[in-house]
């Protein structure tokens, strides 16, 4: 139970770096 909460907790922080980049890159290009 666990790991599967830190899973998802890792896979959500994972997601919002991937969107903060996305966003870095959209506006500071």
């Amino acid at each position: 139970r666990i790991s599967q909460v830190t899973s998802t907790w890792k896979k959500t922080k994972d997601e919002a770096a991937a969107v903060a980049r996305g966003m870095k890159r959209k506006y500071f290009s």
